[in-house]
């Protein structure tokens, strides 16, 4: 069954650690205890250690914590030292003060445990809620960028209607002048009905077109209303989360409740309005 090992040296290491034990026997109080460990740390990261209720030096506890809470302390910055040094002392201080209550190293080797283990569940809670924040953000960047694709289109048809609305303007200017001229030249009253009726007929042409034109804008409002519907409760709840709102939501919250008629655009706004 050795056939998973890559050789029968890989196959005889495999049952070596799975059936040779080895224990050592070392005294905290001796002289190179501290500099035994520091030159074979595995002994702490990989091996079980059991103490027999004797006290270990200061140095000696301070330097199994450090070597235990690597990871802990990888957490800090190079130019967080001070406070890389005060974590260690608060262990050994929170040791120290339970001693005479019968505290002993293996104590501090289970709080120690206990502290890497309620670490270990804050940062993956904390990568969780992370990832959501990102999702969100993501999600309101995608709307962001429906609601200006939106607004571009909704900007080039208020355009046309202004454009539109300037051609009916001139038409029915000229109506009425030449109903006027009608009024002083009676002599050429048929002749100006007739164009009348002309200019009548172009001018419901133009009003059906316009009205053609105006009928497209309803779908672009219903579109906007639809990808804002989209947007989920829980990315609005995550967004209420945050302490300050990125640059790009808080330009785009802004926008929507100057657009709302309130100029309050606080964060705190933001959030009632959310």
């Amino acid at each position: 069954g050795n056939n998973a090992y890559k050789s029968i040296y890989d196959y005889f290491v495999s049952r070596v650690r799975l059936h040779c034990y080895v224990i050592l026997s070392l005294d905290p109080n001796h002289a190179k205890f501290v500099a035994f460990l520091e030159q074979n740390p595995s002994l702490i990261r990989s091996a079980n250690v059991v103490c027999m209720g004797a006290q270990w030096s200061k140095h000696s506890m301070i330097q199994y914590a450090t070597s235990r809470l690597q990871s802990v302390l990888n957490y800090y910055s190079a130019e967080d030292e001070t406070r890389k040094q005060s974590l260690l002392q608060h262990i050994y201080a929170l040791h120290a003060e339970n001693i005479e209550h019968g505290a002993s190293p293996r104590s501090l080797m289970t709080v120690i445990g206990v502290y890497n283990s309620i670490l270990s569940d804050k940062v993956a809670a904390t990568e969780q809620l992370k990832g959501h924040l990102m999702s969100g953000l993501q999600k309101l960047n995608e709307a962001e960028h429906t609601v200006n694709e939106l607004s571009s289109k909704a900007n080039e048809q208020r355009s046309l209607l202004r454009h539109k609305q300037t051609e009916a303007d001139v038409a029915l200017d000229e109506i009425t002048k030449s109903m006027a001229k009608t009024n002083e030249r009676k002599e050429e009253a048929q002749t100006l009905k007739l164009a009348l009726s002309q200019k009548e007929v172009q001018l419901n042409e133009r009003k059906k077109h316009i009205q053609s034109e105006l009928s497209t804008i309803q779908p672009l409002v219903d579109e906007a209303k639809a990808a804002v519907g989209q947007i989920r409760k829980d990315s609005l709840n995550e967004l209420r989360m945050l302490r300050l709102p990125p640059e790009a939501i808080n330009d785009v919250l802004s926008g929507v409740l100057i657009l709302m008629g309130n100029f309050d655009t606080s964060w705190h706004s933001m959030k009632t309005f959310l």
